[in-house]
């Protein structure tokens, strides 16, 4: 009995003994793994750019002007080869859009702008504030065409009659009047009215001297045409007297 309790002893104390053995471990995983471009399954960071754009980072299969952050919705940009076009679409006198479309491009490096027209018309002094920043543009070397395939009527028609190149299409109108006042409630005087109509017809000879400047129209035969009348003329007259310089599909 008492041998069999020391051999009982003996294997319970050899049990608790720990024998040293070797293990293999397991490899590691890295500690960085090489990313891989989900889009085109390049892994070479460098190359990147040989896929995507800037600054949205979208492949470039994409449209072109997805490298661009417009300022606005009229504003984009369009390539022809290896040039960068502007463009602006000018559905109301736009002015301050315009400004900022015209910031974007003097950013970009753009050398030529074409504004389409397709316009009722609006205020005159919102149309000179359109006029002096395309003869902004020009001085600083940038080549701007105005483009018409609908209409360009009023304060539009005078938009129209600011670009370097005037374009277009056979079947577009343009419409020039007699400036229009409105007023609600008003009580004036004889004198009144009479410097009223100063102040009108000043605004309205400036009007007509620039609007006959840019064609073969005499500002005398302007200023009848439109005398208690609208002047309507389609985009073939336009370029038959000399509004326009280009014509789109005309002969």
């Amino acid at each position: 009995m008492k041998k069999l309790l020391v051999i009982l002893g003996i294997l319970i104390v050899g049990t608790s003994l720990t024998v040293p053995f070797l293990v293999a471990e397991e490899p590691k995983e890295p500690a960085y793994k090489p990313f891989e471009c989900p889009k085109t399954h390049i892994s070479k960071q460098e190359k990147c750019m040989e896929c995507h754009v800037t600054p949205s980072f979208k492949v470039k299969e994409s449209l072109p002007c997805e490298a661009f952050q417009f300022p606005n919705t009229r504003t984009s940009i369009t390539s022809n080869g290896s040039q960068k076009i502007g463009r602006f679409f000018l559905d109301d006198i736009a002015d301050k859009q315009f400004r900022d479309a015209l910031n974007y491009f003097y950013h970009h490096g753009i050398k030529r702008i074409i504004v389409e027209i397709h316009s009722p018309g609006g205020s005159l002094f919102d149309a000179w504030r359109i006029k002096g920043m395309v003869d902004e543009a020009t001085a600083n070397g940038i080549l701007v065409e105005t483009r018409i395939y609908g209409l360009a009527a009023s304060a539009g028609f005078l938009i129209f009659c600011s670009g370097a190149e005037r374009v277009a299409t056979p079947t577009a109108e343009g419409m020039w009047h007699e400036l229009i006042t409105g007023e609600f409630i008003a009580i004036k005087t004889p004198a009144d009215k009479e410097d009223e109509a100063k102040i009108l017809r000043h605004l309205q000879d400036v009007a007509n001297n620039f609007i006959a400047s840019k064609s073969k129209v005499p500002k005398e035969t302007l200023d009848a045409k439109i005398r208690k009348k609208e002047f309507w003329i389609s985009g073939q007259e336009a370029f038959e007297m000399g509004f326009a310089t280009r014509l789109i599909g005309g002969k």
